[in-house]
């Protein structure tokens, strides 16, 4: 399950964008988010949330968003399994 859970940072990461208010107030942090994801990739309706959110309710939305587009995620190893998974902002 390790190396299932570093594929999908690795593509929640590729399919983030830093929204613009946080880049010109060079904020970032850290959303951790929780979904479900079915033996298909897809996830459980209503199932992503944001468990802790950032200091930005912009750098939420764009954490939900990057896991919006990565869908279909890779079927879980184990059947349909629940991810808790941080999903990091960083403004260079």
């Amino acid at each position: 399950m390790t190396s299932y859970l570093a594929e999908i940072r690795r593509r929640l990461q590729a399919n983030l964008q830093v929204p613009d208010d946080a880049r010109r107030m060079r904020l970032g942090g850290t959303v951790v988010v929780r979904f479900r994801v079915r033996i298909d990739g897809r996830l459980d309706d209503g199932t992503l949330t944001v468990l802790q959110p950032a200091a930005m309710t912009s750098l939420d939305r764009s954490a939900v968003e990057a896991v919006q587009r990565s869908l279909p995620l890779p079927p879980p190893p184990a059947g349909a399994a629940v991810i808790e998974v941080p999903v990091v902002f960083t403004i260079r």
